[in-house]
């Protein structure tokens, strides 16, 4: 429900797995096969001696250090900034806003507003009153060109019917869809944890 580029993702996790895969697949030819082992040592001989000639024909005028750890700096502060936009990209789409309509006063018009809190509060206090739910968590999500979607995480509690659970917040949701007069995407998702099994198992009567 929220705007988290899964589909790049997968293509990163993916290639991410294959260069894991890679990187043991040589470790484990280094250790059972000289002959590899051999040929990976004299390619980083060679790799290390070109280091080194590269870095004593960039050393910086009078000084002994060469300018590429000055360029190396600043491409993991590049990469260090890549990183944190990657990191807010993820999961946005949550409002604070559940609908803004314009409406008829009189001779002009007005605006509206519903916040995100008022069908997530009255959704709450309805479902935390229930003896099968140890935990509820309700936001909006914002949806283009629709009415606000919710998203529902709940938490039951051991020995709860699930079936019955999914009924009644359907029924919930439909109850409050009629007196808001909106109706958006809903997302129902029921977890567990050990405190759903260490907890009184109270069945719904």
């Amino acid at each position: 429900m929220n705007r988290t580029p899964r589909t790049l993702n997968r293509v990163l996790l993916g290639l991410l797995g294959l260069l894991c895969v890679a990187a043991g697949a040589h470790l484990v030819l280094v250790c059972l096969v000289p002959a590899y082992a051999g040929w990976v040592k004299g390619v980083l001989a060679e790799v290390d001696a070109s280091r080194l000639t590269l870095m004593n024909d960039t050393r910086s005028p009078g000084r002994d250090a060469s300018w590429l750890w000055l360029g190396l700096a600043v491409l993991a502060a590049v990469v260090l900034v890549l990183l944190v936009v990657w990191a807010l990209v993820q999961g946005r789409g949550r409002v604070t806003l559940f609908s803004r309509e314009a409406v008829r006063e009189g001779d002009g018009r007005g605006v509206v507003e519903i916040a995100a809190a008022v069908p997530e509060q009255l959704l709450r206090q309805a479902l935390t009153q229930r003896p099968d739910v140890l935990r509820v968590s309700i936001s909006a999500w914002d949806q283009p060109g629709e009415a606000a979607g919710l998203r529902i995480k709940l938490q039951p509690r051991a020995g709860a019917d699930p079936l019955r659970l999914v009924e009644d917040v359907d029924a919930l949701v439909e109850t409050l869809d009629e007196r808001l007069g909106l109706r958006g995407p809903v997302v129902l998702e029921l977890v567990s944890g050990a405190r759903a099994r260490l907890a009184s198992a109270e069945r719904v009567r």
